[in-house]
C-alpha cells in the first residue's frame, strides 16, 4: 500500500503523467488511523476500504430512520407491502447489517457493540469480511479490474445472487479510485484519495427535447399491470445506498419491491428495471403505484446533499428523464404531479401529503418512507426539467389577483356547512355536513365534482399559505397536492370551473368542471316496484336480496361482503368483495351505486353526476342503471 503523510506534495515526477495506481494520503483522525490499522492487519490496499467506505456513506456513520411522528393505520396485505428499498438496519462507517456484525464479530474476535459504535472496530469487521473471499494484490494492475478482491466484494455487499449488480458495483468502484476524493466528514475529518487516471465510459451526449436519455435494461421480476390506469405522476425516491445494491434488492422476487429507473450520482448512468407501461412496486400505496412511474436516486435522505450523492450530474440526468416521461404523458411541471416518496399518502387514494409531512414521516405509503428528504433541491430540479422540456424559467410571476367574489383567500377557510358561490351565482362550493366538499351547478342542481370523503368527520377546508388545498378531520382527509405555490388562491369560476391560481394567475390545479343551461326535464323514471331494483336513495343491506319481476334472477347483498347476481342459483356477476365487512349497497341520489362499509366505499358503478338513476334487475338477467330511460352502466349478463 502507499501511505502519504498529510501536509506532504505529490511527486513531482508524477504531475502531467498517469499514475500506476491509487494513493490514499492519510490525514489525522479516527477513521484514517481505523482504515490503516483494519488495511494493514487483513493485508489488503488501504485504497480498497477507503472506496468501499465512500461508496457506501462518504465515510459517516449509518443513520437510523426518522420517528414515525403520526398514527396512521397500515394496510399489511398485498401491493400495500411493497415499499422495502432501502430500509434496512445498517452500522457505521461501512454500513454493515446486523449479520454482518456477528459474523465480524466472530472473525475478529471483537465485540458486536464495537463494531456498531466504534471507527476502529467497524473497519476491522469490514475488512475481515472483504478478506475472506479475496487474494492478494500483486501490482498494480489489478486496481484496473479490482480482481483480486472481486469475490469478496461480491459477498460483502450481498450481491452474489445478482451478477449484473456485482459487475456493476466493480465498475463504480474503479472508476471512483480513477477519480479520487477529497472529502470532509460532518465532525470534520478529512479523508483523501488521489485518483490514477481518467474515467472510460458513457460519453454524455446533447439530447433533443422530450427525448430520452440512454439507459440499461436490467429486469426486475417485481412488477404488475397497471389495470388500465394511467400515468399521471413522477415520484421521485432516494436508495439509501448505491445503484448496484439497489438492483441486487429489486432483483430478488422475495423483495416485493421495484422502481422503473435507478439513476447513479457520479455519471448519471441510468438502469430501466420495470417497462413504464407496467406497475413498479415503489410507493408503498397501489394506487400511487397504478398511477406513476417511480425513480430512485443514489443518496440518503437524512444527510445534506444526499450524504454527497445529490450531485448536479445526477440531477441532470433525471432532469432529462423526467421531461421525457412528463412530455410522453402530458404531466405538468410542477409538485402536484413531480414528487417525493414521502408524499405519497400512507393509503388510499387521497391527495399527496405536504413536504412537512413527508418529512416528518407522516406519510410515504404504508412504511412512512420520508426520501428524498429535506435536502433534495426542488426548486433546482424543477427548473433542470423545464429547461429540458424547453420551457426556459424568467423571473417570479406576481401573486394570483383574486376576483371580488367566489374565491378563497391564501389563510382562509370553509367550515362545515359554509359554501362559496361564483360571482354571477351559476355555481356553489358546500363544506357540507357529512363531511363532504361538493361543487354544485345552480343551474342544474346537480353536484359536478366532490373531495369523495362522504361520512368523514371534517372541521375546515383550508386554502394554505403554503399552496395547498386541504380538507382537515382528524388529519388531512383530502388535499390539491398543490404545495410549494406560497400565496395561491381558489376560486368558484363563473363558467363552473374550481381552480387554484398561483403566481402570474398560473393555473395550478382545477376540477376542470363546467355549468350547463338547465336540460329538459328527463321523462320520469320508473316508478319503484316491490320486485325487480332499487330507486334513487333506495339500498341493500347485508342479508338482504332483490328479485326481478319474473322470480328468476337475484341480487344478494350476502353475510360475506359480497354482492352477487344469480341466476336460479347460479352466480352470473358479483363485485368481488368477499370477506370485506360490508353494510349496505346505495343507490344514491347523484346516480352512483355504491357498496359501503359503513362511511368507506369499497365498491362502485361510477355513474355519479346523474341524480334521480335506479337500479333495475331486469328479467333478462342484466343489472342495469337508468336515467331517464337511457342506461348509464350494465353488468350486460342477459340470457
Amino acid at each position: 500500500m502507499t501511505l502519504v503523510a498529510a501536509g506532504c506534495g505529490v511527486d513531482s515526477a508524477s504531475i502531467g503523467s498517469r499514475r500506476s495506481r491509487p494513493e490514499a494520503q492519510v490525514h489525522p483522525g479516527a477513521r484514517n488511523d481505523a482504515l490503516v490499522a483494519a488495511a494493514a492487519k487483513y493485508e489488503l490496499p488501504v485504497e480498497l476500504l477507503m472506496v468501499v467506505a465512500y461508496r457506501q456513506g462518504r465515510f459517516e456513520k449509518a443513520d437510523a430512520p426518522p420517528p414515525v411522528t403520526l398514527d396512521v393505520p397500515v394496510p399489511v396485505d398485498g401491493e400495500e407491502r411493497n415499499d422495502e428499498h432501502g430500509g434496512a438496519e445498517r452500522f457505521g462507517m461501512f454500513y454493515l447489517s446486523p449479520e454482518q456484525v456477528t459474523e465480524g464479530a466472530q472473525r475478529t474476535g471483537l465485540s458486536e457493540e464495537a463494531i456498531r459504535t466504534e471507527h476502529g472496530a467497524n473497519a476491522m469487521a469490514a475488512a475481515a469480511l472483504i478478506a475472506g473471499a479475496s487474494t492478494r494484490f500483486g501490482q498494480d494492475s489489478d486496481f484496473d479490474t479490482l480482481a483480486p478482491a472481486r469475490a469478496g466484494l461480491t459477498l460483502f455487499q450481498g450481491l452474489q445472487e445478482s451478477p449484473v449488480a456485482a459487475d456493476l458495483s466493480v465498475k463504480e468502484l474503479v472508476a471512483q479510485l480513477r477519480t479520487g476524493f477529497d472529502v470532509t466528514t460532518g465532525d470534520g475529518e478529512r479523508l483523501e484519495l488521489i485518483g490514477f487516471g481518467e474515467v472510460t465510459g458513457e460519453q454524455s451526449q446533447a439530447l433533443g427535447v422530450g427525448q430520452y436519455p440512454p439507459t440499461q435494461w436490467i429486469p426486475s421480476p417485481n412488477y404488475s399491470s397497471r389495470d388500465g390506469y394511467p400515468v399521471r405522476f413522477v415520484v421521485i425516491h432516494d436508495m439509501e445506498g448505491t445503484q448496484s445494491s439497489a438492483i441486487s434488492v429489486f432483483q430478488q422476487s422475495s423483495r416485493q419491491s421495484s422502481a422503473h429507473y435507478l439513476l447513479r450520482a457520479s455519471d448519471g448512468h441510468i438502469v430501466q428495471m420495470v417497462q413504464e407501461a407496467q406497475n413498479a412496486w415503489h410507493c408503498g400505496n397501489g394506487w400511487y403505484n397504478r398511477n406513476s412511474i417511480g425513480i430512485e436516486h443514489e443518496g440518503f435522505a437524512g444527510r445534506p446533499g444526499g450524504g454527497g450523492y445529490y450531485t448536479e450530474t445526477q440531477y441532470q440526468a433525471s432532469a432529462q428523464l423526467v421531461a421525457a416521461i412528463t412530455l410522453r404523458y402530458g404531466i405538468p411541471v410542477d409538485r402536484g404531479h413531480i414528487f417525493g416518496h414521502g408524499n405519497v399518502p400512507s393509503s388510499g387514494s387521497g391527495g399527496i401529503c405536504s413536504d412537512a409531512q413527508a418529512n416528518a414521516a407522516q406519510c410515504g405509503g404504508s412504511a412512512h418512507h420520508w426520501d428524498p428528504g429535506p435536502y433534495w433541491n426542488w426548486g433546482h430540479f424543477l427548473d433542470l426539467v423545464a429547461a429540458a422540456r424547453n420551457q426556459p424559467v424568467g423571473p417570479p410571476p406576481p401573486p394570483p389577483v383574486a376576483p371580488s367574489c367566489g374565491a378563497l383567500a391564501s389563510g382562509a377557510s370553509l367550515a362545515p356547512g359554509q359554501a362559496l358561490t361564483s360571482c354571477n351565482g351559476a355555481a356553489t362550493l358546500v363544506h357540507q355536513g357529512d363531511g363532504n366538499v361538493v361543487l354544485y351547478d345552480n343551474n342544474s342542481h346537480r353536484a359536478i365534482w366532490h373531495t369523495q370523503t362522504y361520512g368523514r368527520a371534517t372541521s375546515s377546508f383550508v386554502m394554505q399559505g403554503d399552496g395547498n388545498l386541504v380538507l382537515y378531520g382528524s388529519g388531512a382527509l383530502w388535499s390539491s397536492g398543490t404545495f410549494g405555490n406560497g400565496g395561491a388562491i381558489a376560486v368558484v369560476q363563473d363558467d363552473g370551473n374550481f381552480v387554484i391560481y398561483g403566481a402570474g394567475n398560473r393555473a395550478l390545479w382545477a376540477t376542470d368542471t363546467q355549468v350547463q343551461a338547465p336540460p329538459p326535464p328527463p321523462p320520469p323514471p320508473p316508478a319503484p316496484k316491490a320486485c325487480g331494483g332499487l330507486g334513487a336513495g333506495a339500498s341493500l343491506g347485508r342479508g338482504e336480496q332483490v328479485s326481478s319481476c319474473n322470480g328468476r334472477f337475484v341480487l344478494a347483498h350476502q353475510g360475506d361482503g359480497n354482492v352477487v347476481l344469480y341466476d336460479n342459483g347460479r352466480a352470473l356477476w358479483t363485485t368481488r368483495t368477499d370477506g370485506r365487512a360490508t353494510s349496505s349497497l346505495v343507490m344514491q341520489g347523484d346516480g352512483n351505486l355504491v357498496l359501503y362499509n359503513g362511511g368507506a366505499a369499497l365498491w362502485a358503478s361510477r355513474t355519479d353526476g346523474h341524480g334521480g338513476a335506479t337500479l333495475a334487475v331486469q328479467d333478462d338477467g342484466n343489472l342495469v342503471i337508468y336515467q331517464g330511460g337511457r342506461a348509464l352502466w350494465a353488468t350486460m349478463t342477459q340470457r
